[in-house]
């Protein structure tokens, strides 16, 4: 979000996650209100940061939004699981990335719904169990898959959070989000060290080759 009248907010790559709109509060670093543009003004974003002792910090975020509908519904509902994701990987950067940069890559595809069973088919297809506990170690190796490995910090029914040692030092999110007949999946990860600007450049294309090829065809 740029600190002009009219901003973007950028939730990842393709047009559908792009959100026009305006900055309606600018305090940093306490304060931050994003509202939607003209076509979708009933929504907004409030960030607020508040001080603690010892170095800490406290992070509000506010969503709110008025709709009517299934689909405004299904969208309100999507929003509050994407913030989940955003917020824990702003926790586990401060944890332990803290100062440095990272590089994001953040395939995406479609898979046959319910959810559970998109959930599930992405498990499978990446060669990882259907059930995991926080603390356990799992790889993409043998799967077919563009290499990922590193140790389970969340586990849902529907999302999967990992510290990664492989290809790099960073952290990936695997979930698989929305209702009816396909179901959005996605991989993303966040990379660092010396390496990040080449994994990315060579592992984002073969991410979404694959995630392409896991779709039923026409």
């Amino acid at each position: 979000v740029k600190r002009e009248n009219s901003a973007l907010a950028s939730f990842g790559p393709g047009p559908e996650m792009q959100i026009p709109g305006v900055v309606a509060a600018y305090d940093p670093p306490n304060r931050i209100v994003f509202t939607g543009d003209e076509r979708d003004a009933t929504l907004a974003f409030e960030w607020l940061v508040e001080a603690r002792d010892g170095g800490s910090c406290i992070v509000r975020l506010v969503n709110t939004g008025f709709g009517t509908g299934d689909d405004w519904d299904a969208q309100y509902d999507g929003m509050a699981d994407g913030w989940q994701l955003f917020l824990l990987n702003l926790q586990l950067h401060l944890r332990h990335f803290r100062g440095r940069h990272g590089r994001s890559m953040l395939p995406m595809g479609v898979l046959p719904g319910p959810r559970e069973a998109a959930w599930h088919t992405l498990l499978a297809a990446l060669g990882l169990p259907g059930s995991l506990s926080v603390g356990e170690r799992v790889s993409t190796a043998g799967s077919g898959a563009p290499a990922l490995a590193g140790t389970v910090v969340r586990a849902d029914s529907w999302r999967l959070a990992l510290l990664l040692d492989e290809p790099a030092p960073g952290t990936a999110f695997l979930a698989a989000e929305g209702m009816g007949d396909m179901v959005g999946v996605s991989v993303w990860s966040y990379l660092y060290g010396d390496e990040r600007d080449a994994i990315v450049e060579r592992d984002e294309p073969r991410w979404r080759d694959w995630l392409a090829a896991q779709s039923p065809q026409p």
